[in-house]
């Protein structure tokens, strides 16, 4: 990349020459790469890393020798990073050789890994040489690997005389940066071989996802394409712009999903885990996804089954101590995020002190007002997000004990942020100050900027709420006030629409816990204004939440209409016994949400 520097800026070929190199290389497993392009030089670094003596094969000597060189580059690239684990840049660039015969490469390897195009032809003919080596080394040992990501090993290996020894093991690029390896049998692979290439891939620090049989697309693209085809169909049908879907994914979902699989995600929300989930959501989420193309109904069987696995992962009493792993993880996440420079903030000279530090707006005075109306965990957020961003709170709740008790866990939360370094160097003490219960909504919408309900989702309970809101501001006289509800799956239209302040009225649904996920979808009506839109949006983005804002009103919004095509297409995988819920699961936290923890789908195609 421009701009790095590698530790020898012009690397030549190493050898090791002498008696006892030669002989400590032939104790070392071997690892044959054939095909010296892109991903044949990573799976190259991967195995040398991993303290492999590498053969790499390709029918150019010039293309082996520019390959060996590139893959020096590459390993001083992850030295400087700290990904070689504390192993010499010499030590593992020195095992790294070119090898102009394949036979020769073949004896006594312990591993093949193919890196040839993806044409049908040239795999078969690649194959059949490497079955013709294979039996003129004699060597029964070797496992063989495709790094195809589209073609299944039964079409290119089912004439081979060794094709027991086949499969595809699938990375996703680049490979030395994402550990996930798609894992993917014939028939007519031995069982031995895929745990024995299993345990190899662990070895070499990568994750191995084991399909049980060949299906078209893998794990990996099969759920990244459904999540692209909900996103094309979003931006197809005027619902959002293609950056409001990219931000719903890099600033949301892939937070989570850049460490926790979707079904150890939906286990962590509901209190009794994936059958609490479904019993909750499974008819929400039958209807979003019914005009989708991954709609199936939901089997007891196939739930129990996913349940089942979740459990094995985390016990039913470990579950609270895991939750607070997950947030302290998106802390963290958070905090690493906030730090890194965004892609292409140096090209346009943007990195002031304010856009560091874009948590604290840089006009926040401690006079502007929002209004929390309901204390529970999201109204807490809430509370303790506009307390960081410098207004004054007012926390609301019919039952004064709830709001006691929501200002205490707001400052429990602000805490929390200060400990995590997402206060910004502000007092916490000063922060939890501007958080006061109010008992009198009258009292609280008067001169505030920004309401935001956070009640249950109950349709009759909303109703109810904006209408108690809107006549509160009636009486308060403040035409000027933003009207928000953090309703997840209900358009405001449902349960607003009789008010008499609906034109300032909009959903502003945040993704749990928003405090460490800075994305909230705004979700306007047809009879929101725009300039209230557009005013939402600007107030929330300085509170450093990063707002995703729809055209129109579309059940499932953008956040859950991605997620459950995900979800959809990952349930189908296990319910047609293609993959376990585990291996499903490190697909998307060791691959596809590595990229989208800062990228969105569209920023990745």
């Amino acid at each position: 990349e421009k701009g790095v520097s590698y530790p020898n800026p012009t690397p030549q070929p190493i050898r090791g020459t002498s008696r006892r190199e030669r002989n400590q290389r032939a104790l070392m497993p071997k690892a044959v790469i054939v095909g010296s392009g892109i991903v044949g030089r990573a799976w190259a670094v991967i195995f040398a890393r991993g303290g492999y003596a590498v053969k790499l094969y390709d029918i150019a000597k010039e293309a082996r020798d520019k390959a060996v060189v590139a893959c020096q580059e590459m390993v001083g690239m992850l030295e400087e990073k700290g990904l070689l684990f504390g192993q010499n840049l010499k030590t593992v660039s020195a095992l790294i050789e070119a090898e102009p015969s394949l036979v020769a490469a073949l004896k006594d390897a312990d591993y093949v890994q193919e890196c040839v195009p993806e044409v049908l032809a040239l795999k078969k003919k690649v194959f059949a040489a490497v079955d013709k080596a294979i039996s003129e080394t004699k060597n029964d040992k070797v496992i063989v690997g495709s790094s195809t990501s589209n073609m299944a090993i039964s079409l290119f290996a089912n004439e081979c005389t060794h094709k027991a020894r086949c499969l595809v093991c699938h990375p996703v690029n680049p490979p030395f940066a994402i550990p996930i390896v798609e894992m993917i049998p014939a028939s007519f692979t031995d069982p031995k071989i895929v745990a024995k290439a299993r345990e190899i891939m662990k070895s070499l620090g990568m994750s191995p996802a084991v399909l049980n049989k060949e299906i078209d697309g893998f794990l990996v693209n099969r759920m990244q394409y459904a999540l692209l085809a909900e996103a094309f169909r979003l931006v197809d049908d005027d619902v959002a712009n293609p950056e409001d879907v990219d931000v719903a994914i890099s600033k949301g979902l892939g937070l989570r999903w850049s460490f926790m699989g979707p079904f150890q995600t939906i286990d962590l929300n509901a209190p009794g885990g994936v059958v609490d989930y479904f019993e909750r959501y499974g008819e929400s989420i039958s209807r979003v996804i019914k005009s989708m193309d991954n709609s199936r109904p939901w089997t007891e069987k196939t739930v129990d089954r996913i349940h089942e696995a979740m459990r094995e992962e985390v016990p039913r009493d470990m579950v609270p101590s895991r939750l607070q792993w997950r947030n302290q993880r998106l802390l963290s996440l958070a905090v690493h995020k906030n730090s890194q420079t965004v892609w292409g903030e140096a090209k346009a000279n943007a990195s002031s002190a304010s856009s560091k530090k874009a948590y604290i707006p840089t006009d926040a005075t401690g006079e502007e007002k929002a209004v929390i109306v309901g204390s529970g965990i999201v109204g807490r957020c809430w509370a303790a997000i506009f307390a960081r961003g410098g207004f004054i709170v007012n926390l609301y709740d019919v039952s004064e004990e709830a709001m006691k008790i929501g200002v205490s866990e707001a400052g429990k939360l602000i805490e929390v942020m200060s400990d995590n370094g997402l206060l910004n160097g502000q007092d916490p003490s000063v922060v939890k100050e501007r958080v006061q219960a109010n008992p009198s909504l009258e009292s609280a919408v008067s001169g505030a900027t920004y309401l935001q309900e956070c009640v249950p989702e109950s349709l009759s309970l909303k109703t109810k709420v904006f209408k108690s809101i809107d006549d509160a501001v009636t009486k308060a006289k403040n035409t000027d006030i933003i009207l928000a509800s953090s309703s997840s799956n209900m358009a405001v239209s449902q349960f607003a629409p009789d008010v008499k302040c609906r034109s300032n009225c909009l959903v502003a649904h945040p993704v749990n816990p928003p405090f460490a996920i800075p994305v909230v979808e705004i979700v306007p009506a047809p009879f929101t204004k725009q300039e209230v839109t557009q005013a939402a949006a600007k107030l929330l983005k300085r509170m450093g939440l990063s707002p995703a804002v729809l055209k129109k009103e579309i059940d499932g919004f953008l956040v859950n209409r991605m997620q459950y095509a995900l979800l959809a297409e990952a349930y189908r995988l296990v319910h047609e016994g293609c993959a376990t819920p585990q291996d499903v699961d490190s697909a998307v936290s060791q691959g596809l949400g590595l990229r989208w923890s800062f990228m969105g789908p569209f920023q990745t195609i």
